[in-house]
């Protein structure tokens, strides 16, 4: 590739990418839908909430990253007076990336990088894309690279398969690279005591190069409750470099709501992962922390909220305080023989916990729980009623 296909290659990416990323989507009917599918690692801040770190190691090398967003729109249907539904409109968000990758505990720094990103991201119900700056320092033997970046990235969901591409151009500064080194010859005035002639002498000079890269890649991802899988590859190519291909499979297990388990196989190059926060660049095993996750933190759906424990206190005149832990429920509800089976709605405590103060008699009683609507179940840690028509537990209160 020459640098003038280079360069008029990359002025085309970056009209494409204002195009792409401030064209209008097209409205969509289903009101089932009610947020973005973007990929996980675009999920920031909508998801993943303001803040989040991954942090990778295969025994050797280490990798880290931190990402941060500030949502400039709602990926939530909004709804007329009649509630009837509209439309969902794209939302927007800007996200910014720090990450560094080495081989900690070594003064060696060859195989070294550092970078950041800025990211728009454009999502939508079942489609999206983002245009993203990047900049970033490596350094290989004795060789160091400042590298600049501009991307650009559409994605869609088939469900339950989901698809993105992006492309990336680079502009590379090459600092002490032999591959580009020259030979100087001088000529030496040998002192008269020894000679009188000239002496010709030749030395190498190691200097900079200006070099122009192009990255181009594809990803298939398939989610199932916790789990997500990605196959991703693509083929960087650059002036005096020939074409590499390179692929890579990746895992994430939502083990909690602020807890993201991952593991990788095979390489990805830096430019692949200028503005993804979570991927890896070799075969890796890592964990992604999202310390102020949002109630739509990524793979929401795949954990629902538990009844942990039931505690019983009693309050005086009559009446019995009911102590449930529960994180991650929005509404928690109690019946009981002593309230006629009627669903009585508990209020927050703080720390997950739940509470209802209610008049209850000395004696075995029966009582279920309802989270967020879903169906009844018996409180942990009770016997298990044998003759209720619905789950319940015997209580004893004394």
């Amino acid at each position: 590739m020459s640098p003038r296909t280079a360069s008029a290659l990359g002025r085309a990416i970056a009209i494409a990418a204002l195009a792409a990323v401030l064209a209008p989507s097209r409205a969509l009917g289903d009101d089932a839908v009610r947020e973005s599918a973007a990929p996980s690692w675009l999920r920031a801040p909508a998801t993943r909430g303001p803040l989040s770190s991954v942090l990778a190691f295969d025994g050797r090398w280490a990798y880290g990253s931190a990402a941060t967003g500030l949502p400039l729109g709602t990926r939530l249907r909004a709804r007329d007076a009649d509630r009837s539904p509209r439309p969902a409109a794209p939302g927007y968000s800007v996200n910014a990336i720090f990450a560094a990758s080495g081989e900690p505990g070594t003064g060696d720094r060859s195989g070294s990088w550092l970078r950041g990103a800025l990211l728009l991201d454009r999502s939508g119900p079942r489609s999206g894309s983002w245009l993203g700056l990047a900049s970033g320092e490596g350094r290989s033997q004795a060789t160091s690279q400042v590298m600049h970046r501009v991307g650009v990235g559409v994605w869609r969901t088939l469900s339950p398969l989901q698809f993105e591409g992006s492309i990336v151009t680079s502009v590379v500064q090459f600092h002490g690279d032999p591959r580009w080194s020259r030979t100087v010859t001088e000529a030496i005035k040998i002192p008269a005591d020894t000679s009188r002639f000239l002496r010709d002498t030749s030395y190498t000079v190691i200097g900079d190069h200006l070099a122009r890269w192009f990255s181009g890649q594809g990803a298939a991802r398939w989610q199932r409750g916790r789990l997500e899988l990605e196959a991703s590859g693509g083929i960087t190519a650059g002036v005096a470099a020939p074409r590499r291909g390179w692929a890579q499979v990746a895992a994430g297990y939502q083990l909690s709501r602020r807890i993201l388990l991952l593991g990788s196989f095979g390489t990805r190059p830096a430019t692949s992962l200028a503005f993804d926060p979570a991927g890896r660049p070799r075969s890796m095993v890592g964990v992604q922390v999202a310390p102020w996750s949002s109630s739509r933190w990524a793979m929401a759906s795949a954990i629902g909220p538990t009844v942990r424990s039931l505690v019983t206190r009693r309050a005086g005149g009559g009446q019995t305080a009911f102590f449930i832990r529960c994180r991650d429920a929005k509404q928690v509800e109690l019946a009981g023989d002593f309230t006629d089976w009627i669903a009585t709605g508990m209020s927050p405590a703080g720390g997950g916990w739940w509470q209802l103060v209610v008049p209850v008699s000395p004696g075995l009683h029966r009582v279920r729980v309802r989270l967020d609507g879903r169906a009844w179940e018996a409180p942990p840690g009770l016997p298990r009623a044998a003759d209720a028509d619905l789950p319940a537990g015997v209580l004893l209160v004394e």
